[in-house]
Formats: C-alpha cells, structure tokens, sequence
C-alpha cells in the first residue's frame, strides 16, 4: 500500500493485478491491506480528497491567492471499482507491526517517511514465510540489509500504481524489488521471472 515519491502525502497507493498475476500464488495473509480497497471505501476516500481540496483552496482565498469564484467542485461517481487485487485469505486489520502474522504473507507496507519501510522489513524476515514489495533503491542502508537476508529479490520495470478509485498513478521515479523469504516466494518469484516479468536475484552465500 506504499508509494515511495510522495513521502508524506500518501500511502494509499495498492499493488495492480499485473503483479500478482505473475506471481501465480495465492497467500494466506495481507499484513498491510488497502484501507479504501472496496467501492464503497473508494467513494469515501474520494469524498475524503475533495474535502481536503476545498480547504486547500479556501486557505488560498484567505491568503488572498485565490478567488472563491476558482472553486469547481469535483463529481464523485456513485460507483467505483474496488482497488484490492491482493489474492489473500485473510487481511489484518489494525497495526500491521503489533499483530501476530500467520503462514504464507503478502507485505506491500506504508513506507511513511524516509526510512519507513524499514521496520517492516525487519518485521518480515522475522516472520520468515511470504513476498515483499519495496522500491529497488539499491544505494539505501535498509535495501543491502534486506538484500542480504532475502532468499531472492525480482527487480521489476516501473509499476503505476493505483489510487483508492481505481486510477493509475504517474510513473515513479524508481522500478520496484520484490523480496522473498522461505520456500513458497521464491518459487513465487521465479514464475514471475520466467514469464519476463522480472530480473531474478539472489545474495551471494
């Protein structure tokens, strides 16, 4: 549910189905599900968005940057596609870093700010069971530890993700690495390597 170039603004940025489609896995548990992931949760976030925007505005009318004429409210469709494509059994609800984890997971974490994924990598090498996606910033301190304990790492092409509503993001500045940890990722990752979807990798033991 992370997105690395906004730090900040945003965390709901979810997984598009293309990733798990090369996966071809289905996994016991999403430890970091999409909060606006259903229609009927798109259309709050939608809400929620303009709601922010308006006020955005009227601060500039305060500053006296804008008019209050400027303001063109946004239709929000009464129906949206859900935005959740994860193929998983169950998904944790609550303080993905408190709760107990079970089986086989799936991790697209919230990075928050500069180095806020890091504790939930550290989280699922401890776990030790599932795939983990994070941006492929190979230069970063958390990226060579967590290179070195995975099992093996898919360097991906650009994924747009997607917003709450379904829609796709701009293209982000970095590709994407998918970590695994225990038997059933990396069996995972190299069917998404076979079928090109990746650059399959491993640390050298």
């Amino acid at each position: 549910m992370g997105y690395w170039d906004t730090p900040g603004r945003s965390d709901e940025w979810y997984t598009t189905p293309q990733v798990f489609a090369a996966l071809g896995c289905r996994f016991d548990l999403d430890v970091a599900p999409a909060r606006y992931g259903t229609p009927d949760l798109a259309r709050v976030w939608c809400i929620e968005q303009e709601e922010l925007r308006r006020q955005a505005h009227e601060l500039q009318v305060a500053l006296g940057k804008s008019s209050a004429a400027d303001f063109t409210p946004r239709a929000i469709p009464d129906a949206l596609p859900g935005s959740d494509h994860t193929p998983a059994d169950r998904k944790l609800l609550g303080d993905g870093l408190a709760l107990p984890w079970h089986g086989f997971v799936w991790m697209n974490p919230p990075f928050g700010g500069r180095n806020g994924i890091e504790p939930w990598l550290t989280r699922f090498f401890d776990h030790g069971n599932g795939v983990a996606l994070a941006p492929d910033r190979t230069s970063a301190p958390w990226f060579w530890s967590a290179w070195q304990k995975a099992d093996a790492v898919l360097f991906t092409r650009k994924i747009r993700f997607l917003r709450p509503d379904g829609s796709e993001g701009v293209s982000p500045s970095n590709g994407t690495a998918l970590f695994s940890s225990g038997v059933r990722g990396a069996e995972a990752l190299k069917s998404a390597a076979k079928s090109g979807f990746g650059i399959l990798a491993a640390p050298v033991v």
